[in-house]
């Protein structure tokens, strides 16, 4: 039986958040002593222009010749995928060996992302990704429309690149009391990652007993970690006063649990997650 490493995973495609992601995996990969991963994938192209023409056209002959220059179009453009690749993984291999990473790798795969990320999910300590690819890179109101589903399909902890890389120094753990959120808050009491940091605490609930949820929350950090503890309760819409916290208070991090998708109608109108991921301005780490 072949043991699995773990190593972080950073997930690039030349978008305008590929320095950054490279950025956040190298620290990551260094204060967690983990290996580093950078993936690449090439998608095969499907639909294309003259594949339709083939489909209604019953010339047989004529068939013949269009289906030789599809395949020779579509060979071009591999090579070119691939080595465009190539050059982005020996530019993301030059910047994060600037970080000192010695126990790297990359990968270059034909498959979709999700299936990619998926054959790797065993190995995966911690994904990093960009917010948004090539395709939504300059809609800051939205997110990559393959974010939505690695979080649907990857049961890892998924950190989220959304701006240039800056060293946490402030992180915000947001916190419910249910058992995903326990989760993230064993994740932040645990993890190197977040040792010497400060951690905001916050709870966007109008219930009287926030507080002392908030007080037992704060003692188990206390116990467990290096970490200077605030807490603190929030009333409104939980994505604006988080957000406004979060500008308030300088967060360089969101920490936040991510219920499993069992409520399909809560994912199609737009789920809590899906909301933090557009409107905060710094990373999230998704803790699964």
């Amino acid at each position: 039986m072949t043991i699995e490493h773990l190593c972080v995973v950073a997930g690039i495609d030349g978008s305008a958040l590929t320095s950054a992601v490279c950025d956040y995996a190298a620290w990551i990969s260094l204060t967690l002593n983990t290996p580093l991963k950078l993936l690449h994938t090439i998608e095969s192209p499907s639909n294309t222009p003259l594949a339709r023409e083939l489909t209604g056209n019953n010339d047989s002959n004529y068939n013949v010749h269009l289906l030789e220059d599809i395949v020779d179009a579509e060979q071009r453009n591999n090579k070119l995928h691939v080595q465009k690749g190539k050059q982005l993984l020996a530019f993301a291999l030059s910047r994060v060996q600037e970080f000192g990473i010695t126990e790297l790798s990359s990968l270059q795969r034909h498959d979709n992302l999700i299936d990619a990320l998926l054959a790797l999910e065993a190995s995966i300590e911690i994904l990093v990704v960009g917010v948004r690819g090539k395709d939504h890179e300059h809609q800051a109101d939205k997110m990559g429309a393959k974010l939505d589903s690695i979080i649907r399909c990857l049961h890892k902890p998924i950190f989220v690149v959304n701006s240039d890389y800056l060293l946490p120094k402030q992180i915000m753990l947001t916190y419910d009391g249910s058992a995903v959120a326990e989760k993230a808050l064993t994740m932040v009491a645990q993890s190197p990652l977040f040792q010497k940091l400060t951690c905001h605490i916050v709870c966007v609930n109008s219930d009287t007993q926030v507080e002392k949820l908030l007080n037992a929350a704060k003692q188990k950090l206390s116990q467990h970690s290096n970490l200077t503890v605030m807490t603190e309760q929030l009333v409104g819409k939980p994505e604006h006063v988080l957000c406004d916290y979060q500008a308030h208070h300088n967060i360089d991090l969101t920490v936040m649990g991510v219920l499993n998708h069992e409520h399909l109608e809560e994912w199609l109108l737009g789920s809590f997650t899906l909301k933090m991921l557009t409107h905060s301005s710094h990373s999230l780490l998704l803790v699964r």
